[in-house]
């Protein structure tokens, strides 16, 4: 099984081990889904349905030269692999569709056709 590895600030949220790290987008699309609440049967499932507004909004946005600082929350949710944590790095399994996107679905729909 192939990894991508990355330097990680670790820190809990409450009682939760959170990570942060930098990943190329192409690569979080690879791993990631979106688990739509109400639509998608999946227990946890917190994303709302895609506004085409909101991704249009977005688009703009960029297109007009814009930048924002651009963070996304996932969880990783994959039972059979799971991301290593050794000496402030993170392992991630290259596995598709192995991390649930809790925040951010609507940029990363802005950039998926680029990828």
């Amino acid at each position: 099984m192939k990894h991508m590895k990355f330097k990680c600030f670790a820190t809990k949220f409450d009682k939760i081990p959170t990570y942060t790290f930098s990943i190329k987008v192409a690569n979080l699309i690879k791993i990631s889904y979106v688990a739509v609440r109400g639509v998608d049967h999946e227990e946890g499932a917190v994303q709302r349905v895609l506004s085409k507004h909101r991704i249009a909004d977005i688009k703009e946005y960029i297109q007009k030269g814009n930048l924002f600082f651009n963070s996304f929350i996932i969880n990783w949710t994959d039972k059979n692999y799971s991301p290593l944590i050794e000496n402030d790095y993170i392992s991630i399994p290259l596995i598709d569709s192995g991390a649930q996107v809790i925040d951010g679905q609507h940029r990363l729909t802005v950039v998926m056709p680029l990828y």
